[in-house]
């Protein structure tokens, strides 16, 4: 692999994705988990307002009231996750550095995927082919009484 800080792994740097494109970073994941937090804080204080504001006839959705109580809970709790799995989220980010040089190096595991889907999706093409023919050569019963179906075949 030679030098890692040709990959941007040495001096606690990020590495490039070429599928992603931006470099992964321990900041870019405080960043995102920061910026979901505040979001349902903002959308728990939302709540709160429009559940605690009456409308024109004096009527108040405590309902929201407690949708927003229960978005500041589950904040708080992601918090707490946050803190407490910190350095669990730090070797996810290594992790996803070292997937990421590996992708970078070994362009050919793009396509994996995608020749298991291709193969997917001739198998259900022949199957549903032979389904085809089984119920074209005859008629189909069933019974309660049974799990399968039996075919009674006709001949012209």
């Amino acid at each position: 692999m030679g030098d890692p800080r040709q990959h941007g792994c040495g001096h606690g740097g990020g590495v490039h994705l070429p599928v992603v494109g931006e470099s992964v970073r321990w900041s870019h994941c405080v960043l995102t988990i920061v910026g979901y937090l505040l979001g349902l804080v903002v959308a728990g204080y939302l709540c709160y307002v429009k559940g605690t504001t009456a409308d024109s006839t004096g009527y108040t959705n405590t309902n929201l009231t407690y949708v927003a109580y229960g978005l500041w809970g589950v904040s708080a709790l992601f918090a707490l996750m946050f803190c407490c799995f910190r350095s669990q989220l730090r070797l996810a980010v290594a992790i996803v550095k070292t997937a990421g040089v590996f992708v970078n190096d070994v362009k050919s595991i793009i396509i994996v995927p995608v020749v298991g889907q291709v193969l997917i999706i001739i198998f259900f093409i022949v199957w549903i082919i032979g389904l085809a023919l089984i119920f074209s050569t005859g008629t189909v019963t069933g019974q309660v009484s049974k799990p399968f179906a039996t075919v009674t075949f006709t001949t012209n």
